[in-house]
């Protein structure tokens, strides 16, 4: 072989060689950011103040798109609800009704310990998502 030729061919392949070295094969890997994991996990906690003891529920959901009544379905609660889609409202959770005899408490959703500000139709979770039910007074 051409001495010329096979200094061209080498020196790519010993280029690549000691990046491969340096960086650990981080070369050969390409993970865009906006990829989204194909499974999440969410933790879903029933904060019953003092009614019923509360309950607590790991999760994985099989993909992304998963509103926080699509996870509250994947457990063994008893729901009642009103309406669809963004309107979508729970009514009651384990018979636990809002405003069961005039007592002004109300079941509310805080994600990650923020009080959620859409309807539990349309709350897409995260992965890691703590998602808390307070069956409590109006926090608006």
């Amino acid at each position: 072989m051409n001495k010329k030729l096979t200094v061209i061919i080498s020196a790519p392949l010993l280029i690549l060689g000691v990046a491969l070295i340096l960086f650990g094969g981080s070369l050969l890997k390409y993970t865009p950011e906006n990829v989204q994991p194909t499974a999440i996990q969410v933790h879903l906690i029933i904060n019953y103040e003092g009614y019923a003891p509360n309950e607590e529920y790991n999760l994985i959901l099989s993909s992304t798109k998963h509103t926080v009544y699509d996870a509250m379905t994947l457990t063994n609660l008893s729901l009642e609800t009103t309406g669809t889609g963004p309107l979508l409202f729970i009514v009651a959770i384990n018979g636990i009704r809002n405003n069961h005899d005039g007592n002004n408490r109300w079941w509310q959703y805080w994600v990650d310990r923020e009080l959620a500000p859409v309807g539990v139709g349309i709350y897409v979770l995260q992965d890691d998502a703590i998602v808390e039910w307070r069956y409590t007074h109006p926090q608006m």
